[in-house]
């Protein structure tokens, strides 16, 4: 349990979002009263720029070692005759690298459009629980904690990405396997399942048990309503990755 304070919080955004890693109670302490995310969404987007930026050699490579086998698996492409089919797959490696080369400004966009569906999902789970939150609250816990499971997640990636070598990644699940996590432990698997083990790595959990805290001090919800709540958050974003991942099986 979160305690409650004895004095109301002040609102610094930039010591709430550092301390939703050094001390999860203060932030969610302070963004119950005043939810700040400026200096969050500035932490989190530049963590995911370093480490998109990082890792972009890997996705590269990643991506253009998958293009002839998923041309390989569509009927009607591997129908066509060999030097049009090349040259297909020619052009699709073209754009693949120049869209690569630049990806990783598109990072903050998705953290932003990753925390919006993070809130809906949050404010339908408050009304189903008869929470206090609501969508100000939730925008500001959502986007508070992207710097650990949207950041981090993605700093730490670029950095394994960049020590092993583009030349290890050879399609979009080497590259998500990048993060600590079950895929490590269970190795072998390929497709739906393997994207679900790719989703409960060491930061996504944390992220997961960040909300539950979350939920219990800012929107008052009941713990074990919380904790049952953040972990369907997870699932759903787990068998999301399975189902973009099912193609590779």
């Amino acid at each position: 349990m979160v305690s409650e304070p004895t004095i109301a919080p002040k609102g610094n955004g930039l010591t709430t979002a550092l301390d939703i890693i050094a001390s999860p109670s203060d932030a969610f302490a302070r963004l119950r009263v005043v939810p700040t995310w400026g200096w969050a969404f500035l932490i989190a987007a530049v963590l995911c720029i370093i480490g998109s930026f990082m890792g972009s050699a890997a996705a590269e490579h990643a991506a253009v070692a998958s293009i002839p086998a998923a041309f390989a698996k569509n009927a009607q492409l591997a129908a066509l005759p060999p030097e049009k089919r090349q040259q297909m797959i020619e052009q699709q490696i073209g754009i693949t690298k120049s869209f690569s080369k630049f990806s990783f400004v598109l990072a903050p966009i998705i953290l932003l459009i990753t925390a919006l569906l993070q809130t809906v999902y949050l404010l339908i789970l408050n009304a189903a629980t008869r929470g206090q939150g609501n969508f100000k609250k939730f925008w500001a816990l959502s986007i508070n904690i992207s710097i650990v499971g949207s950041g981090l997640t993605l700093l730490i990636a670029g950095i394994i990405e960049l020590i092993r070598g583009p030349e290890a990644f050879n399609s979009t699940g080497d590259t998500l396997s990048a993060i600590p996590g079950l895929a490590w432990i269970i190795p072998g698997t390929t497709g739906f399942l393997h994207g679900i083990l790719l989703s409960f790595t060491v930061f996504s959990l944390w992220a997961t048990g960040l909300f539950a805290l979350g939920l219990i001090a800012i929107a008052r919800i009941k713990p074990v309503q919380a904790y049952v709540g953040a972990a369907i958050l997870l699932v759903i974003g787990s068998l999301i990755t399975g189902s973009l991942l099912m193609s590779q099986v």
